[in-house]
């Protein structure tokens, strides 16, 4: 067979082929796209990720139910429980067993959370005991943790089999087109070579015969050029063997420029005029996440750029900006240092610089950690760390901006806020320093949602915030806007499963009206803060003028406050308590006085509040304490006397050692002294305070729970405390002859004292009506006007004078 017809044979048994595999290809194609397009009508992370979602519903509900929140109960729990059923089934269906055999641990999964739902299940109709719930909380929370990981692998397992199938038809796509171009190609080659099949023949032949002639003048020409050669072969050997002396130097050199730049801390880049890499150390690969043999040299950016491997693309950014820098300070000469910012979120340092070639070489240095400990150090010294609310600085800038840009007019621009927390104070000393944290955050957050985009919410330490509040017209709207942040922070404040009603008060001022300064701003704010707390706590007032010369009133009655004790000014004055059935007086309540040498008798309400503030309740608090053992030490053997415990002497005045010390020095019989305690005295660390109300009990003077009614989880307390008298608040008393309600609970707590075998004392008795009323339902003492007036001790009818029928 001639080799014209093995060629002929051969371009028909190509196309043959072609032809065939172009079938098998099309067939390959379809096959594909039904699998892609199957896979896309049952998604199997949306499968997944449903699961997951109704894993966090049912254990959210169950929380909530477990916790007592009353807008869950048994039905919806049970709901999300069937939802979730409904989806394990899902999940064992046959579409899915493809993905959860691919992984043991997915399989798992399925497997135990099929099992706790059935386990659940079977408790369900115990949900009602809380037990059972927090069981069920605890059976299903490990589930939640774990159902997000399948449902991302559930995305991963659908997006890697999808991309898989759509490389697949891409290649095959092109293979198809390959084959179609090839059966093209044969095609034609087969009919040009049957036309010039002859032409090339008779070519052929008449070169042949000048090859012929040719190849006798290159014999010769041969022979000659192999005598240079020889000559040429000699001159060679000698200049190789230079040349294998200075490669051995080279070598040793380049030994000592890689260690010099694979042990440099900074990562080093080199690229030549066309962007391809000329040297890069071990220390860039590190930061750039590659492999030391992954940047060949002499790879390009473009190469880099149209490859398809993902991990290359931080080269390329680095690349580019390496190249953008240097050309855009082309001009200015020397090194240009820039900031890199990777996608990963790292930050790199560069120093890069354009080489005489037109090439680039740039230094690179990771500074992400300095970075962020330089922002977080920044956001520390503008913020505050534990609401993320702006602090006293920056509220203090926001503020000056706001007044630099205020206009000529004198009408009002904007205004501002400054409020605290009513008895937040008390939070801190008997819930502990973390409830006090929560409730800031919680107000916090409160604050941010009564503010509009526009206005500037920060806090300033401890409990006070300001709001800087802008687009204010008038007066009206900082009232609106006040009544607003009152209604928000009146909610209770849910902490430590306690719900703590707190409610707050706020000074407000209007700029430009009430000042042009920072400063001025905030101190007059400050003032009508205090006007707010001084006139009623939980209520908000505006600056005003005269304020000024308030302020100096308090600071001045501060001071002589604090010198009141030491200068012999405060007094004790006695209110007698009287037995209901005999009318007889057995005992009296000491109660403070301050008799200010200008002022005359300044009320309680003002200076005990102001003596907590300034720290000296613990010190009037033990001297009332003293003055009063001494004085019923010289009483009748069978008359008490009551003395208030506030929250601090409790907490932090060591109570015990004092009222041992007072009953040693006077000589008082400890059965004759009564501790009257108020309810917020109680909240808090109940194991301490129950350990010091035990001691009290140990020295043999008696608890009274004083103010009854009127706080929170008092039941409790005359469960847990060893009290021995409970005084009904006055609150109730002024209604009980009008109102029912009033009534009906002074009549239960007669009730319950007697059960428990505590006696009961009526404070506020004021009219005969209240008085046969009280007789009526029980209650043993009063205490009130009708029986008695607080008097000094040598006053005509004080605890010491004759007439008295129990002294």
């Amino acid at each position: 067979m001639g080799p014209n017809r093995v060629i002929r044979s051969l371009l028909i048994g190509l196309v043959v082929v072609f032809f065939t595999l172009a079938i098998y290809v099309i067939i390959l194609i379809r096959e594909h796209q039904n699998e892609t397009q199957q896979l896309s009508n049952y998604n199997i992370a949306w499968i997944t990720s449903q699961a997951s979602v109704e894993i966090t519903r049912f254990a959210q509900r169950v929380t909530a139910f477990s916790s007592g929140n009353r807008d869950v109960d048994e039905d919806e729990v049970q709901l999300r429980l069937d939802i979730l059923v409904n989806r394990i089934e899902t999940l064992k269906s046959a579409a899915l067993q493809s993905f959860l055999d691919a992984d043991p641990q997915r399989r798992k999964f399925v497997d135990d959370l099929d099992k706790t739902v059935r386990k659940i299940d079977g408790l369900m109709p115990s949900i009602a005991d809380p037990k059972v719930s927090v069981e069920i909380v605890k059976l299903i929370d490990p589930l939640d943790r774990r159902a997000p990981n399948l449902a991302s692998a559930a995305y991963t397992y659908t997006s890697d089999t999808l991309v898989e199938h759509q490389l697949t038809l891409k290649s095959l796509q092109i293979l198809f087109i390959d084959m179609v171009g090839g059966l093209i190609a044969c095609g034609l080659g087969l009919i040009v070579f049957l036309v010039y099949q002859n032409r090339l023949a008779n070519k052929a032949s008449r070169a042949l015969e000048l090859l012929t002639g040719d190849l006798r003048v290159s014999r010769d020409e041969l022979v000659k050029a192999q005598a240079d050669l020889e000559a040429r072969n000699t001159d060679l050997k000698i200049q190789n063997q230079t040349l294998l002396i200075r490669d051995i130097q080279l070598r040793t050199q380049n030994d000592r420029f890689d260690a010099a730049l694979n042990n440099m801390s900074h990562g080093l880049l080199m690229l030549d005029s066309a962007g391809r890499l000329d040297v890069c150390n071990s220390r860039f690969c590190e930061i750039m996440e590659l492999e030391r043999d992954d940047l060949r040299i002499g790879i390009s950016f473009v190469e880099l750029r149209d490859g398809i491997q993902s991990k290359f693309a931080e080269s390329i950014r680095v690349f580019q900006a390496v190249m953008r820098a240097t050309a855009e300070h082309a001009t200015e000469g020397g090194a240009t240092r820039f900031l890199h910012n990777c996608e990963d979120g790292r930050t790199l340092l560069s120093l890069c610089e354009r080489l005489p070639n037109g090439g680039w070489i740039a230094t690179f240095e990771d500074v992400t950690e300095r970075r962020r400990v330089e922002a977080r150090v920044e956001y520390m010294a503008r913020f505050d760390v534990l609401t993320d609310l702006p602090n006293r600085a920056t509220f203090i800038e926001v503020l000056q901006d706001a007044l630099s840009k205020m206009d000529d007019r004198n009408e009002v621009q904007f205004g501002l806020l400054w409020l605290d927390l009513n008895s937040f104070k008390a939070v801190n000393d008997n819930l502990g320093h973390d409830a006090g944290d929560k409730v800031l955050q919680i107000m916090a957050d409160r604050l941010r949602l009564c503010a509009d985009q526009h206005d500037t919410v920060s806090r300033f330490g401890g409990d006070e915030f300001a709001i800087l509040r802008r687009g204010v017209r008038d007066s009206g709207d900082m009232a609106a806007f006040a009544e607003r942040v009152m209604e928000a922070l009146s909610k209770p404040f849910i902490v430590q499963g306690r719900e703590i009603p707190l409610g707050c008060s706020i000074g407000m001022t209007l700029a430009p009206l009430d000042g042009i300064d920072p400063q001025q701003l905030l101190k007059n704010a400050d003032l009508a803060l205090y006007r707010a707390k001084a006139n009623r706590q939980g209520m908000y007032c505006f600056y005003e003028p005269k304020m000024d010369q308030s302020e100096e009133m308090r600071l001045a009655m501060e001071l002589d406050l604090r010198q009141a004790l030491a200068k012999d000014q405060l007094e004790v004055f006695y209110q007698p308590i009287a037995e209901i059935s005999s009318g007889k007086t057995i005992g009296y309540e000491a109660l403070v006085r301050w008799l200010h040498p200008v002022r005359g008798y300044i009320s309680p309400a003002i200076f005990i509040p102001m003596a907590e503030e300034i720290g000296l309740i613990t010190a009037i608090g033990e001297w009332v304490l003293r003055r009063a053992c001494s004085d019923a030490a010289n009483w009748s053997d069978t008359v008490s006397i009551s003395v208030n415990v506030s929250t601090v002497q409790l907490k932090y005045g060591h109570i015990a050692r004092t009222v041992e010390g007072a009953l040693e020095s006077s000589g008082l019989a400890p059965s004759r002294l009564i501790l009257e305690l108020t309810e917020s005295a109680l909240v808090g660390d109940n194991a301490d305070t129950l350990k010091i109300l035990t001691e009290l009990k140990r020295f043999g003077v008696c608890l009274a729970l004083d103010d009854f009614g009127t706080g929170y989880s008092s039941l409790s307390y005359l469960r847990n405390f060893p009290f021995d008298k409970v005084k009904i608040d006055k609150s109730f008393i002024d209604e009980i002859n009008d109102n029912p309600d009033c009534l009906a609970i002074v009549e239960a707590i007669v009730r319950l004292c007697g059960i428990l075998k505590m006696g009961t004392t009526a404070e506020g008795v004021e009219t005969q009506a209240q008085l046969d009323l009280l007789a009526s339902i029980g209650c043993e003492l009063v205490q009130g006007y009708l029986i008695g007036r607080p008097m000094p001790l040598n006053a005509p009818s004080g605890p010491d004078r004759p007439h008295v029928s129990a002294a």
